[in-house]
């Protein structure tokens, strides 16, 4: 029975060493975790998860945003080919005014063109 406080002795050193060995692996699990969510957040910022549950829970939103981002190209659309259109006009205009060759000759044979076949309208 002499030996009995020493083995009380060791049981606790080891008692205390498994329990730091516990504590450490859960520090490192808890680590793991942490970094595993923060990668999943990341992702979920990168797919903009967050947005989409908000449109599939407010469908209303869906459409009216869909509406009018089509109403802004639709209307950036007509600016667009508007200033386009007038370029080309201007170009041309240039482009008989100061009777560039083969571009001058081309568009004056179409403005003919066009002009005959508005006489000849009823």
């Amino acid at each position: 029975m002499s030996d009995l406080p020493g083995r009380v002795a060791a049981g606790e050193s080891g008692r205390k060493e498994r329990e730091e060995e516990a504590r450490d692996d859960l520090r490192r699990l808890v680590k793991r975790v942490l970094a595993r969510v923060d990668e999943l957040s990341w992702a979920m910022e990168k797919w903009n998860i967050a947005e989409f549950h908000e449109y599939y829970r407010h469908p209303r939103r869906i459409l009216f945003i869909s509406f009018v981002s089509g109403l802004v190209r639709g209307l950036g659309m007509a600016i667009g080919f508007t200033l386009l259109g007038a370029l080309v006009l201007y170009l041309a205009r240039v482009a008989i005014i100061y009777n560039l060759p083969g571009i001058g000759h081309f568009l004056a044979q179409l403005i003919r063109i066009i002009n005959e076949d508005l006489r000849l309208r009823p």
